[in-house]
């Protein structure tokens, strides 16, 4: 699995992730909108440069995108989502993602896109009641993704927001 992370990466780790598009009551209601891709905003200027020196850097197994506010990290990965040939799972995450429940109800949620069917599979780990460790979890999640023989790497993009008003 290739990893990229876009500002600082959270150290957690989530309960039942419901499928995309469809609706769920209570706690488990994700918010679809940190699973999308954000669109390029007016003036976006390409940086096709650096989109190469990604890929060569996710190549090696994990990518970390570290600069201040506003200076197009997210962009960046956006533009290099949209010219990658893998599948890719992007979770836009805030302070309330530090609840290692929540976290990986999202982050399982964003690997179901690029990999449909995995939730179905690992989801149920997630409780509820929320499992009091998440290393069971991460086991079956890697040997899922690790079980599709041939199958492409996927790509989980983890862009951050928290501490940086004008960051995207």
């Amino acid at each position: 699995m290739l990893v990229a992370v876009s500002g600082m990466s959270p150290m957690v780790g989530p309960p039942a992730v419901p499928r995309a598009g469809v609706a769920a009551a209570g706690p488990d209601v994700l918010l679809a909108t940190k699973l999308h891709l954000p669109r390029p905003s007016a003036g976006f200027v390409p940086r096709p440069r650096l989109v190469q020196a990604l890929g060569k850097g996710l190549a090696r197994g994990r990518v970390c995108v570290c600069a201040p506010a506003g200076f197009g990290k997210t962009a960046l990965l956006a533009e290099w989502v949209q010219s990658s040939r893998c599948p890719v799972a992007w979770l836009c995450l805030d302070a309330g993602d530090s609840d290692p429940a929540r976290f990986w109800r999202y982050a399982l949620a964003a690997l179901d896109r690029a990999r449909p069917g995995l939730a179905g599979q690992v989801g149920p780990l997630l409780g509820p009641p929320p499992p009091r460790s998440f290393e069971g979890l991460v086991t079956a999640l890697i040997n899922e993704l690790a079980a599709k023989v041939g199958a492409d790497e996927v790509a989980l993009v983890l862009a951050t927001l928290w501490g940086h008003d004008s960051d995207r």
